[in-house]
């Protein structure tokens, strides 16, 4: 764009040789940056020389020198030991984060030709080896300073990991990795799917175990005749002391006999145009499918994406492949049609009841942090602080809406809420990396849309880059436009029913415990999850973590029982937050291995309650009401394909039969 092409910025490429090397060196002028961004770019340098100097010879994170000058993007980092570690391998380093802007320079320069854009992106690409992993640097004993935006010659895509060693002379690495390191590399992200995959197993129990189905010799869905789970007498009830702690006693399930669903939806966008996609995408669903396996059938979408993540784009960097983004749009999108219609399913086929809530709101609750890792990815911020947050602040609207509606008995959806509007605008999100890259959130705002639609005003966003305000716009709009008004039904709610209103606010316990554990295990310097790559396990912890905590609030709401304020999934957390920052109160640090066990353990223990309690709550309801969870019991079937038939010959008869009107 011509603003670019003006501009001061310096898009220049040159070579020099290091050894048999040759090293692409990249600058810009500092000032093309705003000087914000650039502090941030010097902060993350110096918190990664310490973690680059373990590598070296002597194993210690001493530094003889660890200075970076924002003003100049000028840098020292001398170990201890006198060596040099070659940081243009590296992500959060200055080179790296020099090199990246060079690209998004590059890439505003071809003035949206996609040939140009494409091959700025492939003919410089960037360091972005892990800091904690094994250093495959040239080292050197040089104390003088590297250029700002020195780029090795060995350059590495993504975060993973290092595949070489260097030599006590600092001769040069050669980038290969052993046959050992690379089945480990395929371990971990195998691995993970596996485990992804043992997910999907856990629901197919829960299938075979809530069907009940009784073999059958045809395929006619009437056919199948599944049962109550559980009995009063079944070695699977509740004690009457679990019960009650658990809201499945028969005091607070006589609740649900008169449950009736109430919502106020005031979005634009589903009233005048999608609830006509969601009446129409109803009709294509057979009445023999339970509204409870419609929301199930929309949650395995996710899981597939989560899957695809953890195989082609562990890193939640990328660039991925491009059919993978538009995958996790498309997923989206179907989680939530199956999310809207499974509500509609249950009135057209008779089946509503309290449990259709609980289980809607509860897939909810799981999804919280799984749509948001593939958020994280489509953006590119991998496991950043923005990427971090991204992944979890979806939690804190869902907490909020769960809180309303306990003391509401209403679900509310603003004019722009998260369900539609800012689904729409996640998919998209994902669209757009998917056809343009995940670098144009790196460009600037103004760039990108073009100055002259800023109306003269283009200089208040100055060279800020979508990804550079998104964490504000998130913020903005939790507390801004979704808190508040949260805040005010149920101030409303307690004043019209003469209830005090200052207890309520000790209800926020449960999710201030969870936010500011997180918060402090995930950003403390000492802790190795984020930098060792682990923000997926985490996450995938944590959907259970949270989908019991919110859950048991929207069970509590349904059975009318106390606000539960606290979950035993929430113990391990803190302990994970404590583990994460010993060093404070003097002990010694944790390694990386311990921290990781700890990780997976609480992962285990996550997922073992979670099921165990959902079986609970599930057959409880069920045997209370007589009813089944994932399919719909064989009289309401039949009498719903008596009225599928009665509607067809009505059709067929034009509103007529034997002579008379049909009204």
């Amino acid at each position: 764009m011509p603003s670019i092409r003006t501009s001061a910025a310096v898009l220049a490429t040159a070579f020099f040789s290091l050894n048999v090397n040759s090293q692409a060196v990249y600058t810009i002028d500092p000032n093309s940056v705003s000087l914000a961004i650039r502090q941030g770019w010097c902060n993350s340098q110096q918190s990664t020389c310490p973690l680059l100097c373990l590598q070296l010879q002597g194993d210690s994170s001493t530094t003889e020198a660890n200075d970076c000058d924002a003003e100049s993007l000028t840098y020292d980092c001398i170990c201890g030991n006198g060596l040099t570690p070659n940081l243009t391998e590296y992500s959060q380093t200055v080179p790296y984060f020099t090199c990246t802007e060079y690209g998004s320079q590059c890439v505003a320069a071809c003035n949206g030709n996609s040939l140009c854009q494409s091959e700025c992106r492939e003919d410089h690409p960037c360091g972005a080896q892990n800091p904690t992993r094994v250093n495959l640097s040239t080292v050197t004993t040089s104390s003088t300073k590297p250029p700002a935006g020195a780029t090795s010659g060995v350059v590495y895509n993504g975060l993973g990991d290092a595949g070489s060693t260097t030599s006590p002379s600092g001769a040069e690495a050669t980038g290969t990795k052993s046959g050992s390191e690379m089945a480990l590399d395929a371990g971990r992200a195998y691995g993970l799917a596996v485990v992804l995959a043992g997910i999907f197993a856990g629901f197919t129990l829960i299938l075979i175990r809530l069907l009940n189905l009784i073999p059958v010799k045809t395929a006619d869905p009437s056919a199948l005749l599944p049962q109550p789970v559980t009995t009063p007498n079944s070695p699977m009830a509740p004690s009457k002391k679990e019960a009650a702690h658990e809201c499945v006693s028969e005091e607070a399930l006589v609740h649900l006999k008169s449950y009736k669903y109430s919502s106020v939806d005031k979005s634009l966008i589903s009233n005048y145009i999608l609830k006509h996609y969601w009446n129409a995408s109803v009709e294509l669903l057979p009445l023999w499918l339970a509204p409870n396996m419609v929301t199930l059938l929309g949650f395995f979408f996710i899981l597939t994406n989560v899957i695809c993540l953890v195989i082609w784009m562990p890193d939640l960097v990328g660039p991925g492949p491009s059919w993978l983004y538009y995958s996790f749009a498309f997923g989206l999108w179907m989680y939530s049609t199956m999310d809207n219609v499974d509500g509609k399913q249950a009135r057209r086929t008779g089946t509503s009841s309290g449990l259709g809530e609980l289980f809607d709101h509860g897939i909810d609750s799981l999804n919280c942090t799984l749509a948001s890792l593939c958020e994280t990815a489509a953006m590119g911020l991998g496991t950043s602080k923005a990427g971090i947050f991204t992944a979890i602040i979806p939690c804190l609207p869902m907490f909020f809406s769960t809180w309303e509606t306990y003391h509401t008995h209403t679900l509310y959806l603003g004019v722009f809420n998260g369900p539609t509007e800012g689904l729409i605008l996640a998919c998209t999100i994902m669209i757009l990396s998917g056809y343009y890259g995940p670098e144009i959130w790196q460009q600037r705002i103004t760039d990108l849309v073009g100055h002259h639609y800023f109306l003269g005003y283009h200089e208040f966003f100055g060279t800020y880059s979508v990804r550079d305000l998104w964490v504000p716009i998130l913020v903005v709009t939790l507390f801004g436009a979704h808190v508040p008004f949260c805040v005010i039904n149920v101030v409303k709610a307690r004043r019209r029913d003469n209830l005090p209103v200052l207890p309520v606010f000790l209800e926020w316990t449960p999710m201030a415990v969870f936010t500011f554990s997180i918060g402090a295990w995930l950003y403390s310097p000492y802790s190795t999850l984020i930098p060792d790559n682990h923000l997926v396990l985490f996450c995938l912890t944590m959907s259970f973590v949270f989908g019991r905590m919110t859950t048991k609030i929207i069970l509590a709401h349904l059975t009318r029982q106390p606000f539960p304020y606290w979950t035993v999934m929430l113990t391990p957390l803190v302990g994970g937050a404590v583990l994460g920052n010993l060093p404070r109160v003097g002990l010694p640090q944790v390694s990386s291995s311990v921290e990781l066990w700890y990780l997976r353990s609480y992962f285990v223990f996550a997922i073992f309650v979670y099921f165990r309690w959902a079986f609970l709550v599930i057959n409880s309801i069920c045997s209370y009401l007589g009813i089944n969870c994932l399919t719909i019991p064989s009289d309401k079937l039949a009498a719903n394909q008596e009225k599928a038939k009665a509607a067809i010959g009505n059709v067929k008869t034009n509103g007529h039969s034997n002579d008379k009107r049909v009204d």
